[in-house]
Protein backbone atom coordinates (compact mmCIF):
# COMPACT_ATOMS: atom_id res chain seq x y z
CA UNK A 1 0.00 0.00 0.00
CA UNK A 2 2.95 2.72 0.91
CA UNK A 3 5.31 1.92 -1.66
CA UNK A 4 7.29 5.36 -1.57
CA UNK A 5 9.92 4.29 0.85
CA UNK A 6 7.01 2.99 3.16
CA UNK A 7 5.50 6.14 4.44
CA UNK A 8 2.45 7.95 3.29
CA UNK A 9 0.45 11.16 4.59
CA UNK A 10 -3.31 11.24 5.48
CA UNK A 11 -3.94 13.17 2.52
CA UNK A 12 -2.31 10.53 0.14
CA UNK A 13 -3.84 7.93 1.69
CA UNK A 14 -7.06 9.76 1.20
CA UNK A 15 -6.72 10.48 -2.27
CA UNK A 16 -6.13 6.75 -2.86
CA UNK A 17 -9.44 5.77 -1.65
CA UNK A 18 -8.86 4.72 2.06
CA UNK A 19 -11.25 5.95 4.32
CA UNK A 20 -10.90 7.20 7.65
CA UNK A 21 -12.32 4.43 8.86
CA UNK A 22 -9.92 2.15 7.41
CA UNK A 23 -7.09 4.36 8.32
CA UNK A 24 -7.86 4.19 12.29
CA UNK A 25 -8.53 0.94 11.97
CA UNK A 26 -5.22 0.50 10.55
CA UNK A 27 -3.24 2.17 12.79
CA UNK A 28 -5.39 0.67 16.06
CA UNK A 29 -3.82 -2.61 14.33
CA UNK A 30 -0.58 -1.59 14.59
CA UNK A 31 -0.71 -2.04 10.61
CA UNK A 32 0.15 2.17 10.37
CA UNK A 33 2.37 3.32 12.95
CA UNK A 34 2.60 6.96 13.64
CA UNK A 35 5.74 8.89 12.33
CA UNK A 36 4.62 12.32 12.30
CA UNK A 37 1.31 14.14 13.37
CA UNK A 38 -0.65 12.67 9.71
CA UNK A 39 2.37 10.86 8.78
CA UNK A 40 2.03 7.25 8.74
CA UNK A 41 4.68 4.10 8.06
CA UNK A 42 4.38 0.29 7.34
CA UNK A 43 6.87 -1.65 7.85
CA UNK A 44 10.49 -1.19 8.97
CA UNK A 45 11.82 2.41 9.34
CA UNK A 46 14.36 2.80 6.36
CA UNK A 47 16.52 6.01 6.58
CA UNK A 48 15.12 7.25 3.04
CA UNK A 49 11.60 6.64 4.61
CA UNK A 50 12.47 8.90 7.53
CA UNK A 51 13.60 11.62 5.53
CA UNK A 52 10.64 11.15 3.20
CA UNK A 53 8.22 11.05 6.36
CA UNK A 54 10.25 14.36 7.37
CA UNK A 55 9.01 16.58 4.52
CA UNK A 56 5.57 14.76 4.60
CA UNK A 57 5.06 16.48 7.86
CA UNK A 58 6.58 19.52 7.26
CA UNK A 59 4.43 20.46 4.03
CA UNK A 60 4.15 19.93 0.48
CA UNK A 61 6.84 23.11 0.02
CA UNK A 62 9.31 21.59 2.70
CA UNK A 63 12.96 20.79 1.39
CA UNK A 64 16.03 18.66 3.12
CA UNK A 65 18.37 20.65 3.59
CA UNK A 66 22.12 21.33 5.32
CA UNK A 67 23.31 18.52 6.84
CA UNK A 68 20.80 16.55 5.61
CA UNK A 69 21.23 17.58 2.13
CA UNK A 70 24.77 17.26 1.82
CA UNK A 71 24.39 13.78 2.70
CA UNK A 72 21.91 12.94 0.26
CA UNK A 73 24.27 14.33 -2.33
CA UNK A 74 27.32 12.63 -1.22
CA UNK A 75 28.91 15.47 -0.15
CA UNK A 76 29.39 13.96 3.75
CA UNK A 77 29.08 10.60 4.90
CA UNK A 78 28.08 9.29 7.96
CA UNK A 79 25.98 10.44 10.82
CA UNK A 80 22.39 9.76 9.31
CA UNK A 81 21.32 9.22 12.73
CA UNK A 82 20.83 12.72 14.08
CA UNK A 83 18.02 15.41 13.17
CA UNK A 84 16.52 15.55 9.49
CA UNK A 85 16.94 19.15 8.54
CA UNK A 86 14.07 21.05 6.72
CA UNK A 87 13.73 24.04 5.04
CA UNK A 88 10.07 25.50 4.95
CA UNK A 89 8.45 28.35 3.29
CA UNK A 90 6.56 29.91 5.76
CA UNK A 91 6.08 29.45 9.36
CA UNK A 92 8.21 26.93 11.09
CA UNK A 93 6.45 23.54 11.87
CA UNK A 94 8.14 21.43 14.89
CA UNK A 95 7.87 17.78 14.94
CA UNK A 96 10.36 15.07 17.05
CA UNK A 97 13.67 13.91 14.99
CA UNK A 98 13.26 17.01 12.57
CA UNK A 99 15.11 20.31 12.94
CA UNK A 100 13.24 23.06 10.81
CA UNK A 101 14.06 26.57 9.57
CA UNK A 102 12.00 29.18 7.69
CA UNK A 103 13.25 30.93 4.60
CA UNK A 104 11.02 32.63 2.36
CA UNK A 105 10.06 30.64 -1.04
CA UNK A 106 13.03 29.16 -2.83
CA UNK A 107 13.64 29.09 -6.38
CA UNK A 108 13.44 26.13 -8.36
CA UNK A 109 17.31 26.49 -9.29
CA UNK A 110 17.77 26.52 -5.46
CA UNK A 111 15.86 22.87 -5.20
CA UNK A 112 16.70 19.36 -6.55
CA UNK A 113 15.19 15.48 -6.26
CA UNK A 114 16.93 12.76 -5.44
CA UNK A 115 15.26 8.78 -4.89
CA UNK A 116 12.04 11.46 -4.91
CA UNK A 117 13.19 13.61 -2.05
CA UNK A 118 13.42 17.02 -2.67
CA UNK A 119 16.66 18.73 -0.84
CA UNK A 120 18.67 22.06 -1.97
CA UNK A 121 20.59 21.93 -4.62
CA UNK A 122 24.76 21.67 -4.23
CA UNK A 123 25.27 25.56 -4.67
CA UNK A 124 22.57 25.85 -2.19
CA UNK A 125 23.92 23.14 0.01
CA UNK A 126 27.17 24.59 0.15
CA UNK A 127 25.75 28.41 1.03
CA UNK A 128 23.92 26.91 3.77
CA UNK A 129 27.28 24.50 5.16
CA UNK A 130 29.32 27.69 4.35
CA UNK A 131 27.90 29.21 7.67
CA UNK A 132 27.93 26.09 9.76
CA UNK A 133 31.65 24.79 9.59
CA UNK A 134 34.92 25.68 9.83
CA UNK A 135 36.93 26.74 6.47
CA UNK A 136 38.44 23.37 6.39
CA UNK A 137 35.74 21.19 6.38
CA UNK A 138 34.00 23.64 3.62
CA UNK A 139 37.01 23.34 1.76
CA UNK A 140 36.37 19.70 2.11
CA UNK A 141 33.00 20.28 0.86
CA UNK A 142 33.55 21.91 -2.35
CA UNK A 143 36.25 19.03 -2.95
CA UNK A 144 33.83 16.42 -2.47
CA UNK A 145 32.21 18.19 -4.77
CA UNK A 146 34.16 18.07 -7.57
CA UNK A 147 35.20 14.24 -6.87
CA UNK A 148 31.65 13.45 -7.08
CA UNK A 149 31.34 15.45 -10.38
CA UNK A 150 28.27 17.89 -9.31
CA UNK A 151 30.61 21.10 -8.63
CA UNK A 152 29.48 24.22 -11.35
CA UNK A 153 31.41 26.90 -9.58
CA UNK A 154 29.79 29.34 -11.52
CA UNK A 155 26.46 28.49 -10.26
CA UNK A 156 27.87 28.58 -6.93
CA UNK A 157 28.73 32.00 -7.44
CA UNK A 158 25.07 32.12 -8.78
CA UNK A 159 23.75 31.60 -5.61
CA UNK A 160 26.03 33.79 -3.82
CA UNK A 161 24.83 36.27 -5.81
CA UNK A 162 21.18 35.50 -5.61
CA UNK A 163 21.29 35.35 -1.49
CA UNK A 164 24.24 37.88 -0.61
CA UNK A 165 23.07 38.65 3.00
CA UNK A 166 23.06 34.52 3.55
CA UNK A 167 25.25 33.77 6.70
CA UNK A 168 28.46 31.96 5.11
CA UNK A 169 28.18 33.49 1.44
CA UNK A 170 31.53 35.63 1.97
CA UNK A 171 33.59 32.69 3.33
CA UNK A 172 32.47 30.62 0.19
CA UNK A 173 33.09 33.41 -2.18
CA UNK A 174 36.65 33.86 -0.79
CA UNK A 175 37.18 29.86 -1.36
CA UNK A 176 35.84 29.93 -4.85
CA UNK A 177 38.23 33.01 -5.64
CA UNK A 178 40.98 30.99 -4.65
CA UNK A 179 39.68 27.08 -5.52
CA UNK A 180 42.23 25.41 -7.98
CA UNK A 181 40.55 22.16 -8.72
CA UNK A 182 42.27 18.74 -7.58
CA UNK A 183 44.62 21.61 -5.33
CA UNK A 184 43.23 20.36 -2.11
CA UNK A 185 41.53 17.49 -3.19
CA UNK A 186 41.92 14.96 0.01
CA UNK A 187 39.65 11.55 -0.48
CA UNK A 188 40.96 10.16 2.97
CA UNK A 189 41.26 11.21 6.90
CA UNK A 190 44.52 10.15 6.47
CA UNK A 191 45.18 12.74 3.65
CA UNK A 192 43.25 15.23 5.85
CA UNK A 193 45.84 14.75 8.61
CA UNK A 194 48.59 15.25 6.37
CA UNK A 195 47.26 18.37 4.85
CA UNK A 196 47.13 19.41 8.68
CA UNK A 197 50.45 18.55 9.41
CA UNK A 198 51.77 20.54 6.16
CA UNK A 199 49.89 23.46 7.50
CA UNK A 200 50.78 23.73 10.51
CA UNK A 201 54.47 23.04 10.10
CA UNK A 202 54.51 25.53 7.50
CA UNK A 203 55.76 23.48 4.67
CA UNK A 204 54.55 23.83 1.19
CA UNK A 205 51.08 22.39 -0.19
CA UNK A 206 51.16 19.57 -3.10
CA UNK A 207 48.67 19.19 -5.37
CA UNK A 208 46.36 16.52 -3.85
CA UNK A 209 45.32 13.36 -5.59
CA UNK A 210 45.71 15.68 -9.32
CA UNK A 211 46.85 13.55 -12.83
CA UNK A 212 50.33 13.32 -13.50
CA UNK A 213 51.36 12.03 -16.85
CA UNK A 214 54.66 9.64 -16.93
CA UNK A 215 57.24 9.31 -19.98
CA UNK A 216 55.19 6.03 -21.22
CA UNK A 217 51.57 8.29 -21.57
CA UNK A 218 50.33 6.46 -18.55
CA UNK A 219 48.34 8.90 -16.40
CA UNK A 220 48.70 8.37 -12.43
CA UNK A 221 47.48 10.27 -9.29
CA UNK A 222 49.81 10.63 -6.91
CA UNK A 223 48.24 11.17 -3.05
CA UNK A 224 50.57 14.34 -3.33
CA UNK A 225 52.29 16.04 -5.52
CA UNK A 226 55.05 19.23 -5.45
CA UNK A 227 55.93 19.56 -9.41
CA UNK A 228 58.78 22.79 -8.34
CA UNK A 229 60.41 20.05 -6.75
CA UNK A 230 60.07 16.98 -8.31
CA UNK A 231 58.52 15.04 -5.72
CA UNK A 232 55.61 12.81 -5.17
CA UNK A 233 54.28 11.55 -2.12
CA UNK A 234 52.02 8.26 -1.19
CA UNK A 235 50.26 7.90 1.85
CA UNK A 236 49.78 4.44 3.09
CA UNK A 237 47.48 3.09 5.37
CA UNK A 238 47.63 -0.51 6.30
CA UNK A 239 44.23 -1.47 5.31
CA UNK A 240 44.75 -1.21 1.45
CA UNK A 241 48.45 -1.27 1.29
CA UNK A 242 49.17 -4.70 3.30
CA UNK A 243 48.17 -7.53 0.56
CA UNK A 244 51.38 -8.76 -1.33
CA UNK A 245 49.74 -7.72 -4.79
CA UNK A 246 49.53 -4.02 -3.50
CA UNK A 247 53.10 -4.52 -2.17
CA UNK A 248 54.52 -5.28 -5.57
CA UNK A 249 52.48 -2.78 -7.19
CA UNK A 250 53.62 -0.10 -5.36
CA UNK A 251 57.20 -0.97 -5.71
CA UNK A 252 56.26 -1.13 -9.67
CA UNK A 253 54.44 2.26 -9.51
CA UNK A 254 57.41 3.93 -7.65
CA UNK A 255 59.81 2.48 -10.16
CA UNK A 256 58.21 4.25 -12.87
CA UNK A 257 58.09 7.61 -11.05
CA UNK A 258 61.74 7.24 -10.89
CA UNK A 259 62.03 6.95 -15.11
CA UNK A 260 60.08 9.54 -14.99
CA UNK A 261 62.97 11.35 -13.11
CA UNK A 262 60.39 12.27 -10.31
CA UNK A 263 60.84 11.05 -6.41
CA UNK A 264 58.82 9.54 -4.50
CA UNK A 265 58.34 9.35 -0.38
CA UNK A 266 56.39 7.10 1.50
CA UNK A 267 53.92 8.30 4.81
CA UNK A 268 51.86 6.30 7.14
CA UNK A 269 50.00 7.90 9.72
CA UNK A 270 52.09 6.21 12.37
CA UNK A 271 55.18 7.99 11.15
CA UNK A 272 52.57 11.27 10.72
CA UNK A 273 51.64 10.68 14.83
CA UNK A 274 54.76 9.46 15.99
CA UNK A 275 57.89 11.18 14.77
CA UNK A 276 56.67 14.32 12.59
CA UNK A 277 59.70 16.23 13.54
CA UNK A 278 61.83 13.73 11.40
CA UNK A 279 59.15 13.88 8.93
CA UNK A 280 59.38 17.78 8.47
CA UNK A 281 62.88 17.67 8.20
CA UNK A 282 62.61 15.09 5.54
CA UNK A 283 60.88 16.63 3.53
CA UNK A 284 61.76 19.97 4.01
CA UNK A 285 65.05 18.54 2.33
CA UNK A 286 63.18 17.01 -0.01
CA UNK A 287 61.46 20.45 -1.44
CA UNK A 288 64.61 22.25 -1.18
CA UNK A 289 65.47 23.61 -3.92
CA UNK A 290 68.60 22.38 -5.82
CA UNK A 291 71.86 24.31 -4.89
Amino acid sequence: MLARDGVASRQELLALGVSPDVIRRLRRDGVLRDEHRGVYRHGVRTPRGRLRAALLACGPHAVLARWTAARLLGLVEGGSGGPVDVLIAGRRRDHDGVRTAAVRALSEQDVTTLHGLRCTAVPLTLLDMAGMVATRRLERLIDQAEVQRVLDLEAVRDTIARHPKRRGARALGALLDVHAPGSTTTLSPLEDRFLAFLRRRGLPLPLLNAPLTLTDGRTIHPDAHWPASGLTAELDSRQFHATPTRFEQDRERDADVLVAGLRTIRITDRRLKRDPDRLERQLRALLAPAA
